[in-house]
């Protein structure tokens, strides 16, 4: 796609823009141990993506053995009815458990960071979410434009008991699946008060309180003005 986008527009470079996961399959395509097309991709903005992987994927796989049985249950239950998925699925979808493999802090730090390690001629910028009523006071400090802490969110119904396990207990600030602090990458750009799924427009009327295509409309601006 990139390829035809490329031969279609006349253009030298594409700007790759991903939400949560897409955010690392855009990693992997700059990234000169990966696909290997920085020379094609002029920046990699990322949205609520999982950088340093999502403490909820490490619960649900069984990686974090101080975890209570109950709290361990009530993650993988809620994150099963965000993906309509079963317990049987869990563990005989091996698709299913490759991504919360990719998902997990452990694969993350160990082994995803380590090999696609960014190109240098790209621009790496970020994004992260905040839900849970959290005004990301000192998380999203630093952030290139305005956190606007009065503007909150709360998190739709199955992403709560994700925010507030994602919590630990220390108002550790999150979207309900990734932290600020794992979204942040290459330039931290802004925190958004929308949970993960408010950032791309999914699920019930609540997502309307979020508007996602102002959002990435904005994203698109800023990249232009830079000159990207």
């Amino acid at each position: 796609q990139i390829d035809q986008i490329l031969a279609r527009t006349g253009k030298a470079k594409v700007n790759l823009v991903g939400h949560s996961q897409g955010g690392l399959d855009a990693r992997v395509l700059a990234s000169p141990n990966g696909v290997g097309y920085g020379d094609r991709i002029a920046s990699v903005t990322t949205v609520a993506t999982p950088h340093r992987g999502s403490k909820v994927a490490d619960a649900v796989l069984g990686l974090l053995k101080y975890l209570p049985a109950g709290q361990v249950d009530a993650v993988t239950d809620a994150l099963l009815s965000l993906v309509q998925k079963t317990a049987y699925e869990l563990q005989t979808d091996p698709a299913l458990r490759e991504q919360l493999v990719l998902l997990s802090e452990k694969h993350m730090n160990e082994v995803f960071n380590p090999k696609y390690v960014d190109d240098p001629n790209v621009v790496y910028k970020s994004y992260a979410g905040r839900t849970n009523l959290r005004s990301g006071i000192f998380a999203c400090d630093g952030s290139v434009y305005p956190n606007e802490p009065t503007k909150l969110d709360v998190a739709q119904a199955a992403l709560v008991p994700l925010a507030i396990f994602l919590e630990e207990g220390q108002l550790e600030v999150n979207d309900g699946l990734v932290t600020v602090e794992s979204a942040k990458w290459g330039t931290f750009e802004q925190c958004v008060p929308a949970d993960h799924l408010k950032e791309v427009g999914h699920l019930g009327p609540s997502a309307a309180s979020f508007d996602h295509v102002a959002m990435f409309r904005d994203i698109v601006a800023r990249l232009r003005k830079a000159g990207l």
